[in-house]
């Protein structure tokens, strides 16, 4: 049930992190000139979001492998 929980909490991360992308993303494109440092940041975030999201589909096959 452990890995349950880590799962848990990686993928709750991983949506703030969507969330955080999303929001640059609109930042962006209201300022219509957003700085290079705000871009980098958005696609770090969006590249964050896509790692801790993996990070969690293998806690959930690891735990469920666990189960057999």
């Amino acid at each position: 049930m452990e890995g349950l929980g880590v799962a848990a909490s990686v993928i709750a991360v991983a949506t703030l992190a969507d969330i955080a992308y999303a929001q640059l993303t609109a930042c962006c494109k209201a300022a219509k000139n957003c700085g290079k440092e705000v871009q980098d940041l958005r696609e770090e975030t969006n590249h964050l979001a896509a790692l801790l999201a993996r990070l969690g589909r293998l806690a959930e096959e690891y735990d469920e492998e666990g189960k057999e």
